[in-house]
Order: structure tokens, then sequence, then C-alpha cells
């Protein structure tokens, strides 16, 4: 029976804690009042308050906390085999494996596994990770804002980025981790091309590649979306020629250093049934970008796990303030340019949320594997941030400006933690699970093989071996085991159809006695299981997941492009020597 008394109660004690810690946050800041850096220490130290509940034992009861670690277990296990970059997920999907890396985002997995072999588990390495992106977020919106804005106005832009409800719900409701590394990275990508703008320095180049590099590992669909700002903005901005060299440049090399990852996702989407995915794209309520459904719009989740997605009542009042302050011709004219730019944008981004924007979502391309409109919220805060500073700048009371940040910060204290936490989860759970967790969720559709049944993809239980005799008699030894690899030794003693537990995917090779040999993955059941036949005689049988043209080109590129980078700096560090 569900526990809704339970519940209840769990909900309310992430928020005592929290309101104890706000407590504490204000006596820091009337503490640290008279510093210099006063404004950078509100943002450092708030966006430390919705951070308190990963402190619970265990792992969030809704999202994809635990998903996310299965998914990180299995590229351990690759990892750990030398196996880099990896593209096949050999432990999930009851062993069978699928292309989980070669589609989904890799920079949180890689993260998440970096700190795994330091020594921390893979629970405590996840929370880790969702503090440290959480935290970046906040200092690279100040930084961006303090280009243009005064210390007060950013220090309010970056609370209201750090507690869009957006964010929050990404990071406590629906853990998703790719979002929370594009929340961090988005802001200093925009931050370096204005230094960049304003000074070139080879550091800032670098800055800007790793930048927009860690954006297109972090989460395919949001560098799709921003991507046109970001090459957008020289223009609009009217930088001079040689700059704009030095800004495309870094932007091209994060393209270039990122081929490993994006150039075999974009060739082997053919592959997969992501083509029948990608038809549609998913629209929420509307009035869920307004208002939530819970505590009088102040909670973003509902008892069950529901979740809505407002735009935030701070966000919303000071973007009123902001066309108020157009409509009475009370801001300056460069001020002006770019809140009417940021408005527009933002007007765009709230058209594409509703359904009658669907037939604009079909026309741009590859803009259906968005999956799901409210994603575009995570750009859509972006903005807001910067509306909001950009109004408040035109708030001249410092205490004014002070008590609507508090209030932007306060009024999402329900939303600082999760429901609740399961403690009895723990990483030797989550390990031990992994190969049944495909099958209860943790699938990602759009990386199935095209050849499987699309109406049953994943595969429910564990085989009762790796290789198995359809037809025929034979001797089976398993001499080797990896994630890419599956050896054995075989001695028919007559003609044998085997069939391999494993799902065929462009990259898997059969070798019998060293020799490349053919194999059908097709059948009527669409199993998608690879079949060979093998005559009389002892064998030396070998499956290898080999990359293909298209991948080996792809690291290529990468890592040429990797050599000259480190050239490159090298001699700019000489030179700048001599």
């Amino acid at each position: 029976m569900f526990d809704l008394q339970g519940l209840i109660a769990a909900t309310y004690k992430p928020v005592f804690v929290g309101f104890i810690a706000y407590l504490f946050f204000l006596g820091f800041l009337y503490f640290v009042r008279r510093k210099k850096h006063f404004y950078f220490y509100l943002v450092l130290a708030s966006s430390l308050l919705p951070l308190f509940s990963l402190l619970r034992t265990g792992v969030h009861q809704s999202g994809d906390f635990a998903i996310n670690i299965v998914k990180s277990v299995d590229l351990w296990v690759s990892l750990s085999h030398g196996i880099f970059p990896a593209h096949w997920a050999s432990l999930l999907n009851a062993t069978y494996g699928y292309p989980l890396f070669l589609f989904t985002y890799p920079l949180p997995y890689y993260s998440i596994v970096f700190l795994k072999f330091l020594g921390f588990s893979f629970i405590s390495s996840e929370k880790i990770m969702i503090s440290v992106v959480f935290i970046l977020s906040g200092i690279g919106m100040y930084l961006l804002t303090r280009t243009f804005l005064k210390p007060a106005q950013s220090s309010l832009a970056s609370v209201l980025y750090l507690f869009a409800p957006y964010h929050l719900v990404d990071m406590h409701f629906r853990v998703a981790l790719g979002e929370l590394f594009a929340y961090a990275f988005l802001p200093y990508v925009f931050y370096f091309i204005l230094q960049l703008r304003s000074k070139y320095t080879p550091t800032f180049h670098l800055l800007l590649s790793l930048s927009f590099f860690g954006l297109i590992l972090s989460h395919q669909a949001i560098t799709l979306v921003s991507t046109p700002f970001i090459f957008l903005l020289p223009l609009l901005l009217k930088t001079r020629f040689k700059t704009n060299l030095y800004i495309y440049s870094a932007l091209l090399i994060s393209i270039l250093l990122s081929s490993f990852y994006w150039l075999p996702l974009v060739t082997s989407i053919q592959y997969t049934h992501q083509v029948d995915y990608a038809k549609s794209i998913g629209f929420e309520n509307p009035l869920l970008y307004l208002f939530s459904p819970w505590r009088y719009s102040f909670l973003y989740q509902g008892p069950i796990g529901q979740i809505s997605f407002p735009m935030g009542f701070a966000q919303l009042s000071l973007v009123v303030f902001s066309l108020f302050l157009l409509v009475k011709k009370k801001i300056k004219k460069t001020e002006k340019k770019l809140l009417i730019t940021l408005l527009l944008v933002l007007a765009f981004m709230s058209i594409m949320l509703l359904p009658i924007a669907e037939p604009l979502w079909k026309l741009l391309p590859f803009m259906t594997n968005f999956q799901f409109a409210y994603r575009l919220m995570l750009p859509i805060s972006f903005v807001l941030a910067l509306i909001g500073g950009l109004g408040a700048s035109y708030i001249y009371d410092k205490r004014v400006i002070g008590i609507i940040t508090l209030a932007a910060i306060l009024i999402t204290i329900l939303n600082w933690g999760t429901r609740t936490v399961i403690p009895d989860i723990t990483d030797s759970y989550l390990i031990k699970r992994t190969p049944l967790a495909t099958y209860e969720g943790e699938g990602l559709q759009p990386a199935s093989p095209r050849w499987r049944d699309s109406q049953n993809i994943w595969v429910e239980k564990l085989p009762a071996s790796n290789i198995e005799i359809l037809t025929g008699k034979a001797k089976i030894v398993s001499t080797k085991r990896t994630p890419i690899l599956h050896a054995y030794s075989i001695f028919a003693e007559e003609r044998t159809l085997f069939r391999e537990n494993t799902f065929y995917f462009p990259g898997w090779n059969l070798y019998v006695n060293g020799e490349k040999c053919p194999f059908s993955y097709q059948d009527k059941e669409k199993t998608n299981t690879i079949r060979f036949f093998l005559p009389p005689g002892k064998h030396q049988v070998s499956l290898k997941f080999e990359n293909t043209r298209v991948i080996t080109f792809a690291n290529s590129v990468s890592l040429i492009t990797f050599a000259s980078f480190l050239l490159i700096l090298t001699y700019f560090s000489i030179h700048k020597r001599k």
C-alpha cells in the first residue's frame, strides 16, 4: 500500500534541514558583508544549500540516480579492460549488450568512473559530480554576467540560474546528469567568447575550446539547440574579423576534438530504432511551465513522482519588469538591444514548448531527436537569468536587489532535496542488478539495434549460457571473455549451428581459426543474436567488436587535433617565456 503519511514526513525532513541551512547562510552573509568579494561569496554559499540532501545515505527514490550508476558500472568494466573510448555496453541488456556508449553522452559517466578509480564508491561519485557541476554552474553565470553587470546584479542572475525550477528538478527529481553538466558548461562557453572578444590570450582560447568540448560531451540535445546561438554571438556583437577567427577556431577545435563521439553517433543512427523514435516530439501541458500543481506552485514534484517545469516566480517577475522598462523607455540603447534580443529568444523558445510548434520541430534538422520539448527549459533558464540580471541593473537600491535574491532562493526550499532516499541500495546491490537494469528501465531506446523486434527490444532474463548449440553436437570451452572479445575453443563432432547470445551491431566480426567468417543475425523472431555454422573439427572462435571505418576515422581526427593542440600550446608557452 502507498505510504502517503511516510512520504509527507520524508518530504518535510529535508525542508527543515534546508531552513536551518538557510539561516546559517544568512549568518554567513552577515559575517562577510564587508568583504571585497561579498557577492561572489553569496553565489558560492547559496549553491551549497540544495546539496545537503545529497549527504543522506542511499539513492534517490525517483529519477535516474540508480540508472546512472548501472551505466557507469558497465563503462567502468570496459575501461578496466583498457577499452577507450568505450562503445559497447556488455553487462547491460541481460548481458546481451547494446551500443549504449555510442549514443549516450559520455562525460558524466566518465567523470563518475574517474572518481571510482580514485577510490570513491559509485554512489558517492555521482553525488560528488552532481555537487561539483551545480556549484560550477553558479560560478560560471556569475563570471559571465560580471562582464556587463555590477556584482549585485550578477549575483542575482547567478541565483536565478542556480535556483531555476528546472535546474532543481534536474538535480533532485530527474537526476538528469547530462543536463546538469550542460548547465555547468553553457555559461563558460559564452563567458570565454566575451573574454576573447575583449582581449586575445592563449589561455582564453584554450578555455573556450575546453568549455565547448565539455558541452558537446555533456548533452547532445542541449548542444544542438545552443550551438546556433553560440556561433551567432560574435556576429551579433560585431566582433572584429581577426577576433572572430580566434573564436571560431576555438569552437572548431572543440568540434574536431569531439569527433570520436559525435561522428560515429550521427552515422550510426541508421542502424537503430532512433529513426522511429525521432518521428515525433513530446509536449507537456503548457500551464506546467507557469505553475506547478503542488503546494501552491512551490513544489515541483507530485506525490507519486510527477514533475512540472515552471519558469519560476522570481524569473517571470523580472521578465515583466524588463518589459516595463522597455515600454517606458527607461533603458540604455546598448542594453536595450541585448534585452530585446534575449526577450525574442525567450519568446521563440517558449513557443517551441507548445504543441502548435510541432511542424516547426519536424522542419529543423535533427530536432525531433530532442525527444521532449521540455528540455528547452534548460536554455530558457539560461536566458531568464540573463534577463533578470539586466532588468535588475535598473534597480538602484542594493537592498532591494538583496531582498529579491534572498527571496528567489527561499521560495524554492521545498525542492532542495529528493522526497526520500533508499538507504538499503548500495554499490554492491546495483552492480549485481546491472544486467537486469536495462529491461527494468535503463534501456536507451534510440540506441537499440533496428534488427531487434521494436515491440520487445530488451531482454528480460539472463541467458543460460553465453553460447548455445541450436543444431548439431559440439564441446565448447570459453577461453577469454572481455566486453569486446568473446573467445571459445570448440570441437564440433558434426556440422553445428551456434548462437552467441550477443546483440548484433556493426562492428561485431567473427573469426574462426584466425580467418574472418560470415554469420547471420536476422531471424523470424527478430532476436538480433549472432548465429554461425562450424564444420566438424577443432576450431578457435573469436567474436570481436571492432572499430568501423567511421569510428577509426573519427578517433584519428580527435587524436590528431589533440596532438596539434598540444604542439600549439607548447609553442605559445615557449614563445611567451622568450
